[in-house]
């Protein structure tokens, strides 16, 4: 009896703990993922040492949560197979970089199980919700600090080391969260409430100048309109459009009197670049003269080139490991420029130089058989979630799914041009919002449950259309 009490309290105890490093990773990111406990001078980071503490829980939980979708798990079981075969192969040349190589890829996918143990019923689920929008509120202070805090952005302690990317992916998460919630609630104010926040949202990732993230958002919000109901959405970007223009005019005008207009003019420019990726594309990009292009535009030129060159490397690299790839801690020596020294910390300021492409990423550390099964894994967590939504009970837990879904749409546009499955705290969303998939439909269908009783009522959705 003893025992099982302190289990309990052991769980409870996880769940506190997962929904304060979920806040800190969504407001912080690296930031917060580079906080660390030095041991002898190795450093475990605030990531892992989240997933040692939950490590008594999953194996508590496994053989439950691997009966939610057999063939699921049984996909997540090769892929982690394959990795952990390519560390002990990898290990003894390359140490810790293949410990590095196999926790980004492999073991991050382990936050999926604690999702689906921590959020086991609908106050759970509805608390994820708020915890997304509390640190999309975070976000869009630091995003502030960033973009308007001047050239000593250092003075601001950790805050310094998040990311413009990993923000904006914040504000992308929080708004397709809070569209998919806008025609749940009733209240005029708190849909006005969400139309502003979506608003802001909007406004820093225009001015946060990610090309990718624009178009990661644009795509998301299309699959939204699949997703909700194409007239209802319509009916709503159409109102956000109108907020979007009055509170931009605000803020422009404010950037415009405080002399803020450095990120105005790195947007201008950034947009202009979009053009030079069908000359590049074409290969006609010897046409451009760049000499003519402003410095931010010939940044936004560069950074198209330098990622095209990086891909064309890569995919020579891996070209004599095509079935099983070149294993972890082999990194390609790229001849490019802004490429640093050859790698020589696994930990921090490591010096390696990502793809900058999560398929290429998987590709050449594990060859078509991982990128298969990777692919394999995403693409049943759509069919799986899809068809969960057709006999879908709650619509609270529809809502989840469906933003679900669209986060990792998001994710994946966003790893197509961005390290983000070489980041913690960019790699680990995609395991949890995967996760966030699962719970809610566990929860939709408590006889899928964990051992936890539940009983939420039976509420159909309505055809908004």
């Amino acid at each position: 009896m003893l025992n099982y009490s302190f289990f309990n309290k052991y769980i409870s105890f996880i769940k506190i703990l997962f929904f304060v490093f979920l806040l800190g990773v969504l407001s912080f990111g690296r930031a917060f993922s580079i906080v660390n406990l030095k041991i002898e001078s190795t450093p475990l980071f605030v990531t892992e040492i989240f997933l040692l503490c939950s490590a008594p829980l999953i194996a508590a939980k496994i053989k439950k949560i691997i009966k939610i979708a057999p063939l699921f798990s049984g996909l997540m079981f090769a892929y982690v197979i394959l990795g952990l075969l390519h560390l002990i192969y990898s290990f003894p040349a390359a140490g810790f970089f293949a410990l590095r190589d196999f926790t980004f890829l492999c073991a991050y996918s382990l936050f999926l199980p604690v999702v689906v143990v921590c959020i086991d019923n609908l106050k759970a689920l509805k608390a994820s919700v708020y915890i997304i929008v509390f640190a999309n509120i975070i976000a869009i202070g630091i995003g502030s600090l960033l973009i308007f805090g001047g050239p000593k952005v250092e003075a601001y302690g950790f805050v310094s080391n998040a990311k413009s990317f990993q923000i904006g992916m914040v504000y992308g998460i929080s708004s397709i969260f809070l569209l998919t919630l806008y025609n749940f609630f009733d209240r005029k104010f708190l849909r006005l409430l969400i139309l502003c926040l979506v608003s802001l949202n909007l406004y820093m990732i225009v001015i946060l100048s990610v090309r990718s993230l624009w178009l990661a958002v644009i795509l998301s919000a299309i699959f939204l309109m699949f997703l909700n109901g194409f007239k209802s959405t319509i009916r709503v970007y159409l109102k956000l459009l109108i907020s979007f223009l009055m509170i931009g005019s605000l803020l422009f005008c404010f950037c415009m009197l405080t002399s803020k207009t450095r990120y105005l003019d790195n947007f201008i420019n950034k947009g202009k670049s979009l053009f030079y990726v069908l000359d590049i594309v074409s290969g006609n990009s010897s046409n451009l003269n760049r000499g003519s292009l402003s410095e931010t535009g010939q940044v936004g030129y560069d950074n198209i080139v330098w990622r095209e060159k990086i891909w064309k490397q890569t995919l020579n690299f891996a070209g004599d490991s095509f079935l099983f790839g070149k294993g972890f801690g082999n990194y390609p020596e790229y001849d490019i420029w802004g490429v640093g020294k050859r790698p020589c910390n696994p930990f921090t300021d490591s010096k390696i130089t990502p793809t900058h492409n999560y398929l290429l990423t998987v590709f050449y550390k594990t060859g078509i058989v991982g990128l298969t099964l990777f692919f394999s894994i995403n693409l049943f967590v759509f069919y799986y979630a899809l068809k969960h939504l057709k006999t879908c009970k709650n619509v609270f837990v529809a809502i989840i799914v469906k933003s679900s879904l669209s986060v990792l749409l998001l994710w994946y546009v966003m790893a197509l041009f961005f390290d983000v499955i070489d980041s913690p705290p960019t790699s680990i969303l995609l395991w949890i919002f995967i996760g966030l998939i699962f719970a809610a439909v566990k929860v939709d269908h408590p006889e899928t449950s964990l051992g936890h009783k539940s009983s939420q009522p039976k509420v159909h959705i309505k055809n908004e259309d």
